[in-house]
């Protein structure tokens, strides 16, 4: 038999074919085709009929003790269904007995009272625009895959709290898996949903490159896109919806903060890559050169220059360079600053996104080599200058909740230890829980 490893719809899934199959392709000089193989994922599916049919299968070859081993280990992933590990017998596959080729032997239960039936889990397509490279939005409409899952008797249709977590880079995969730590949310009535925006590989390789070098602003507008559609669909509110994000994720999560502040209420960001332009343009830190294939070449390239300005976070928090060059304790000249020194419609644009920012929390490693923690902690004052200057015009203008935490032992992927990263989603969680006023 033949075992193959592939990306379906943004699933992981493995595929069994007979050697007689696999013989006759060869033979007659043709492709394999899915159809005349046997989907584990269906299989699976068709032990559990009353959940979702998005389960990720990825196979466990360490566990074959020979080549010619008929029975082969498969971990079966799915958004609100813990993780298992089955057996596969593959003669029973071949055979079409259900019942014998497939084998429970571990299921990870988060604890005792946890019932997979009590929660839901849903795709859908977000549409979002077109753009070419270096232009403006096209007639095209591309539509962004968008995981959600809810528990049932806690959803309130558009009034349930949201959180949206996206990556969209690199190529990588994010994968709608089961979390422990989703399920105090889901419990609490939050809905969570991942989005799979352009630059990540969960849709192939022409996904990828849809996200990335020119197109990377694809990714940006991604995400807004599919806020604002889970919005109008009645998902959750703009008085709800938070945003997630990490490493390049942050990029993402940061620029659609500034880019439209309206549709979100908080904003996680971890360990953000938010000053994109001067990063790729020094290539003295470490990386960098490594990550002109991602982001472009600022230095010999100038539309990559211009098109990462575009969206790097650092360079586009509204009215920065006007507001803070306010003498603060002559606060005579404030009207002379505001508006005065930029046309009355680009202020009234600054100032409806400075009055609209979401509240935000930022976390940043000392000892990271990937983002510097200069980087997350420069973004943060810059949006603290911006939102101080604003209070001095108007003091009853909405201060959103601004955190930063540097972990001082950490590096890019957070602490080691044991327990580490359980303190660090507590902090995310318990900020979400703060600006959701949910106990």
């Amino acid at each position: 038999y033949l075992l193959v490893s592939v990306k379906e719809n943004g699933f992981s899934n493995c595929y069994i074919f007979s050697i007689d199959e696999v013989q006759a392709s060869v033979k007659e000089r043709r492709l394999l085709k899915f159809s005349n193989g046997i989907s584990l994922a269906s299989w699976i599916a068709s032990r559990y009929p009353q959940s979702s049919n998005f389960y990720s299968i990825e196979a466990a070859l360490s566990s074959l003790n020979t080549i010619r081993s008929q029975a082969i280990r498969i971990s079966v992933n799915h958004f609100i269904r813990p993780t298992e590990v089955w057996e596969v017998d593959v003669k029973s596959v071949l055979e079409g007995d259900v019942n014998a080729a497939l084998k429970v032997l571990v299921e990870h239960i988060p604890h005792k009272n946890y019932d997979p039936d009590m929660y839901e889990a849903v795709k859908l397509l977000a549409p979002a625009s077109i753009h070419a490279e270096g232009s403006a939005p096209t007639s095209g409409v591309e539509h962004i895959p968008v995981m959600l899952c809810y528990r049932r008797d806690a959803f309130l249709k558009g009034e349930s709290p949201l959180l949206l977590d996206v990556y969209g880079s690199y190529g990588d995969c994010y994968e709608a898996e089961f979390s422990r730590s989703r399920i105090s949310l889901l419990d609490r009535g939050v809905v969570c949903a991942i989005a799979w925006v352009r630059g990540g590989g969960e849709m192939g390789r022409a996904w990828r490159d849809s996200g990335r070098l020119r197109l990377r602003n694809n990714s940006v507008t991604d995400v807004s896109a599919c806020a604002s559609f889970l919005i109008e669909e009645g998902w959750s509110h703009p008085s709800k919806l938070a945003l997630r994000g990490g490493s390049a994720g942050g990029t993402l999560v940061s620029a659609a903060m500034l880019n439209t502040p309206e549709l979100f209420h908080a904003v996680v960001a971890n360990v953000p890559f938010v000053d994109c332009l001067t990063s790729m343009l020094d290539p003295n830190i470490p990386l960098t050169t490594i990550e002109w294939e991602e982001w472009g070449n600022p230095v010999k390239d100038i539309h990559a220059y211009w098109d990462i300005k575009q969206y790097s976070p650092m360079d586009n928090i509204p009215g920065f360079h006007h507001l803070t060059h306010i003498d603060r304790k002559d606060k005579t000249n404030l009207n002379a600053v505001f508006p005065s020194t930029i046309s009355q419609i680009d202020w009234n644009l600054i100032e409806r996104k400075l009055r609209s920012l979401p509240h935000l929390y930022v976390d940043s490693s000392f000892g990271d080599s990937r983002v510097a923690y200069w980087e997350p902690t420069a973004f943060v004052s810059r949006l603290r200058s911006v939102i101080s200057a604003m209070i001095l015009k108007d003091p009853s203008f909405r201060t959103p909740l601004i955190l930063h935490y540097c972990q001082m032992d950490a590096g890019h992927a957070g602490a080691s230890g044991r327990f580490s990263y359980l303190k660090e989603t507590a902090r995310e969680l318990a900020f979400l829980l703060k600006v959701w006023q949910i106990p």
